[in-house]
Order: C-alpha cells, then sequence, then structure tokens
C-alpha cells in the first residue's frame, strides 16, 4: 500500500495508508475555444499555463497500528486536516523524489467500516507540476564564473533568485545577471536585507530582518531551458546571490 504527506504529516503517522490502485493524474492546458460563424474548425485560443489537477486518494486507518481507539484516531485525522488553510506540500510514494503543491478541496466522512478499519476519501486539487528535491538546491553565484544548470525535466522551469543586501552599497542596484543571452538587472532596495525574484509566482520581493516587506519591481527571470542553461553574474554589489532552479515535470 502507499503513502501520502501532507500538512506536515504522512498519512503512516496516523496508521493510515492509501488503498486505491496507483494513479497517475495528467495536467489539462487551459485554453478557450472560439467559434467562428460558417468555419467548422473551432479556433483555440491558448491561456499560456495548465489547469489545476483535481484527484482523489481513498484510505483507510488501522487504529491499533498507533495504540489509539477508533474514536482518539478520529479526532487525531479531523485535528490533522482541518487545520489546514490554502496550498500546502503534498507528496507520494507514486513520486519518489518530487513534491507538488495542493489544497484539500473536500474530505468525505470518516466510515468505521470494522472496530479496527476506518476509511474515507481525501480530495485535493494540485498545481499542476511536480518539482524535483534535486531542483530546490540553491547554486551560489560567482561575478565572472559561469555555471550550466542541465534541465533534464522536458519542461522549461521558473527559477527562484535570491539576492543578499550589502549594505555599504547606496545603489539599489545589486547584480546584473545573465541567463544564456538575456541580461537582467537585480535590485534589493535600501533597509531591506535580500530579495526574491520568483519566476513560479511572478513576484520580485524584499524582505527587512522586522518582517516587512516591499515590492521591488516588475522584472522576472527567463526560463531555464530544456537542456543546458548557462548561467553568469557579469556585475555584483550584492553580500551573494543564488539561484534555485525549480525544476519540474507535469
Amino acid at each position: 500500500m502507499n503513502n501520502l504527506y501532507f500538512n506536515n504529516h504522512w498519512l503512516s503517522n496516523f496508521g493510515g495508508r492509501i488503498i486505491d490502485l496507483p494513479q497517475y493524474e495528467i495536467a489539462q492546458r487551459d485554453f478557450n475555444t472560439v467559434v467562428v460563424p460558417g468555419r467548422d474548425l473551432e479556433t483555440l485560443q491558448d491561456n499560456n499555463r495548465y489547469n489545476n489537477v483535481e484527484f482523489k486518494r481513498k484510505i483507510a486507518f488501522l487504529p491499533y497500528i498507533n495504540d489509539l481507539t477508533a474514536r482518539q484516531l478520529v479526532n487525531s485525522v479531523i485535528k490533522w486536516l482541518t487545520s489546514c488553510h490554502g496550498y500546502k506540500i503534498y507528496r507520494d510514494t507514486y513520486n519518489i523524489g518530487y513534491f507538488t503543491k495542493a489544497y484539500l478541496s473536500k474530505t468525505e466522512s470518516i466510515v468505521r467500516e470494522l472496530p479496527t478499519l476506518l476509511t474515507t476519501t481525501l480530495n485535493f486539487s494540485r498545481s499542476a507540476f511536480w518539482y524535483s528535491d534535486v531542483g530546490q538546491i540553491p547554486k551560489d553565484l560567482t561575478v565572472h564564473i559561469p555555471i550550466k544548470l542541465y534541465n533534464h525535466e522536458g519542461i522549461p522551469s521558473k527559477p527562484i533568485i535570491r539576492i543578499n543586501r550589502d549594505n555599504t552599497q547606496n545603489s539599489d542596484l545589486a547584480a546584473k545577471l545573465k541567463i544564456n543571452d538575456i541580461e537582467i538587472n537585480l535590485h534589493c532596495p535600501r533597509n531591506y536585507d535580500y530579495a526574491i525574484l520568483n519566476g513560479e509566482n511572478m513576484q520580485y520581493i524584499a524582505y527587512a530582518a522586522d518582517g516587512t516587506k516591499t515590492f521591488v519591481n516588475d522584472v522576472l527571470p527567463p526560463d531555464l531551458q530544456i537542456g543546458e542553461n548557462i548561467i553568469e553574474l557579469t556585475a555584483d554589489r550584492s553580500n551573494g546571490i543564488s539561484i534555485i532552479p525549480n525544476w519540474r515535470r507535469l
């Protein structure tokens, strides 16, 4: 039987297992169809994104594994599932070495089928992408020393770049970064400690030690293409810059 991880816990922590046969849902491209009068073939308008993937997992719980009564286990499971809000990291044993971002859209009633057997069905909505654990490892950059990052996943990734501010500098301009043939300017405003340029979320935010944050600008990093990518800092006034490749697959 298979296992899943959600809201900071593995299902097995509650004596639970997935009892479905292995399932591999397929992400669908988001597009609209446009009907042109007099033309038989509909026109497709691609929205340049993928829809969320809806999926469900049937779960069985065995209270005796955790030395709990059925009532105690039900209470623990309810607390686990109702304490989460918004997207959480989701993993399962169908996709070793990868994770996705999902939210719990519905939980069916927990049924006590036997004194030692409880079942339910969890309904999720997730990102279209699975992200590799390897792709989350930051790569430190040094000025004028190019690095090569190889994308094996078969789909472009949207990197995440961290800029640590050197507060001895008066300028907000921290560095110039070239990804393949495209150069971008990296900034971190004064009075902030670091900035995150997130290609995935399409956000560029600076953060201070006291918890305040501010929007930097509308710059976005180029995608890391399938195959080899060459990354180079061509100028650097920062206190350190790193890039997370964020490799992903459908």
